[in-house]
C-alpha cells in the first residue's frame, strides 16, 4: 500500500517548487499542475470506492486512507527538502558600481 502512495507522490513532489521573493522569504510557486494532480489523486481514490467492491467499506476506507497518509507524508518530506535546499543556495549578486 505505501508502494501505491509512493507512486502518487512522485508527480506532486516534481512540481512542487519554490521561489525567493524580493522580501527575502521562500514561497511555492503556484502551479496549475499541482491542483490538477490532486484532483487526479482524489477522482482515484473515488473510483477505488466505486469499483472494488470485494472488500468490505470499512477495510477499503481504511486502505484508502493508509494510501493517503504516506503519499502525503512522503510529499511533505520531499517538499522540506526541497525547501531546504532552495533556502540554502546562495543568491549571488554582482556588485555593478565596483
Amino acid at each position: 500500500m505505501n508502494a501505491i502512495g509512493a507512486i502518487l507522490s512522485i508527480p506532486l513532489i516534481l512540481v512542487t517548487q519554490f521561489e525567493r521573493k524580493s522580501d527575502g522569504g521562500m514561497y511555492y510557486k503556484r502551479s496549475a499542475s499541482l491542483y490538477v494532480f490532486i484532483v487526479v489523486i482524489f477522482a482515484i481514490r473515488f473510483l477505488d470506492f466505486m469499483f472494488i467492491t470485494d472488500i468490505d467499506p470499512k477495510t477499503l476506507g481504511f486502505l484508502n486512507n493508509v494510501i493517503a497518509l504516506s503519499y502525503i507524508a512522503i510529499w511533505r518530506m520531499a517538499s522540506f527538502i526541497k525547501f531546504h535546499n532552495s533556502k540554502s543556495t546562495l543568491i549571488t549578486t554582482w556588485d555593478k558600481t565596483a
